[in-house]
């Protein structure tokens, strides 16, 4: 969730009368241009889609959400480093967690033991005692079941609705249950002898199916962490002039690095290529941009198609758009041409 939308649907949820959420259309909208029309802020659809007065609008809301709402901003500016999420989850103590525009009341349980800034929260408007004796395999299944899942992980750092229950239990929903309920929930989960290490078990392995990318840029999680001296070697590739860094790549331990800089090097400097390195990194390029299998990035025929796709839900008479696409299938189809002849 981006930062400004994180500021906004806490406000929504600690306190949702602050701002206006209804578009011109009496609906509900969380798009910025309806939401900032509906708090006096000039934004139109038009210039909704411009960088420029997208920044503008974002910092004026920012300003309306400080005045309306100031302790929601102060207790989401406290969530904006990790440790202020991790501090609130790590405690035990019942939590209030958000989504879009709505708490419910939770208590942290452990960090992912592979990745430490993703901690799992159970949801306490749920009965954990439909689960607690489950399998690991069952516990893995509720991380992502349909429908309302006991079992939530929560980016730390990515400044999540994690909030002190002093500070927004009062905004919980109507139909909450007594304080007393949700502190014996989260006393259940605490002496249960076994569901923290199925808990664990389900983590560790919530992607073991997965396979893994044959693309390096791809693996940049599921590959593992640089090792010191592969960092030391990246510092010092950058430092050195292109025609000496072709030297250091054999001596990078991470075979996604050796990619990414011989890719780096045939794109920026192929004349301090080898020949055979040059020759490589070509038929990379070629494959990038003209390949016909389905791969997860956007090449040149799969461009040209979505062309065709646009312009045949065009109106006819939209002369406008159709000279823009046909600007675009224009330089699609020149770009290809030129990959052709090149191979």
């Amino acid at each position: 969730m981006p930062p400004l939308a994180c500021f906004y649907s806490a406000t929504l949820a600690w306190n949702p009368t602050a701002v206006d959420t209804v578009d011109g259309n009496g609906k509900r909208s969380l798009k910025l241009g309806a939401v900032c029309r509906a708090n006096g802020i000039a934004l139109t659809e038009n210039e909704a889609h411009d960088a420029l007065f997208d920044a503008r609008a974002t910092l004026a809301l920012f300003r309306v959400l400080r005045e309306r709402a100031p302790r929601s901003v102060a207790l989401m500016l406290a969530n904006a480093h990790k440790s202020g999420p991790i501090r609130l989850l790590s405690r035990g103590d019942l939590i209030c967690l958000g989504d879009a525009s709505r708490l419910v009341p939770a208590v942290g349980v452990m960090a992912n033991p592979d990745n430490a800034t993703s901690w799992a929260a159970l949801d306490l408007s749920i009965d954990p005692a439909g689960y607690l004796d489950g399998s690991a395999e069952e516990i893995a299944g509720l991380l992502t079941r349909p429908g309302p899942r006991p079992v939530r992980m929560v980016k730390t750092n990515a400044q999540p609705i994690v909030l002190a229950w002093e500070d927004a239990q009062h905004a919980l929903p109507a139909d909450r249950l007594d304080d007393a309920v949700y502190n014996d929930r989260a006393s259940q989960v605490r002496r249960h002898p076994a569901f923290k290490r199925h808990l664990t078990e389900a983590l560790k392995n919530r992607f073991a199916d997965r396979e893994t990318s044959p693309y390096p840029e791809a693996t940049l999680y599921s590959g593992g962490f640089l090792s010191d001296a592969d960092m030391r070697i990246c510092a010092r590739w950058h430092e050195l002039p292109w025609d000496q860094r072709g030297g250091l790549v054999k001596h990078m331990g991470d075979v996604r690095l050796q990619a990414f800089a011989n890719r780096q090097m045939f794109l920026e400097a192929p004349e301090c290529l080898a020949p055979e390195a040059w020759r490589k990194g070509r038929d990379w390029l070629q494959e990038r941009l003209t390949t016909a299998t389905d791969v997860p990035w956007l090449t040149l025929p799969k461009a040209i198609r979505e062309v065709a796709e646009l312009r045949a839900a065009l109106d006819p008479q939209d002369a406008d758009r159709h000279a823009h696409l046909d600007a675009i299938e224009r330089w699609l189809r020149e770009r290809s041409d030129r990959q052709q002849m090149a191979a």
